[in-house]
């Protein structure tokens, strides 16, 4: 399994910190990061998909903060998104 690369934005910044998603599904990712992140943090996930001209912009909340990495869940999941998510996790176990 590969890693995809993303952008991280915590709360309204707009400074992103580079991430590496690990793992991803319907309901959130599990990256790591450099940037120090806790439980509850609300961010912003950019992912820059060959092809788009703009990256492509899912909001979540940290829920876990471990060994692992951090879990964080999706949140406002609109039908578009969630076939965005499944692309993604296509194209992270391919």
């Amino acid at each position: 399994m590969t890693s995809l690369p993303v952008h991280v934005h915590v709360g309204s910044e707009k400074h992103r910190h580079d991430g590496r998603i690990l793992n991803i599904g319907g309901g959130g990712v599990l990256l790591r990061t450099d940037h120090t992140l806790e439980t509850n943090d609300q961010v912003s996930l950019d992912f820059d998909l060959k092809g788009e001209k703009k990256p492509i912009t899912l909001p979540g909340v940290v829920i876990r903060n471990d060994a692992r990495g951090l879990g964080v869940a999706f949140v406002r999941v609109s039908d578009v998104t969630a076939e965005l998510i499944a692309y993604l996790v296509k194209r992270l176990h391919t």
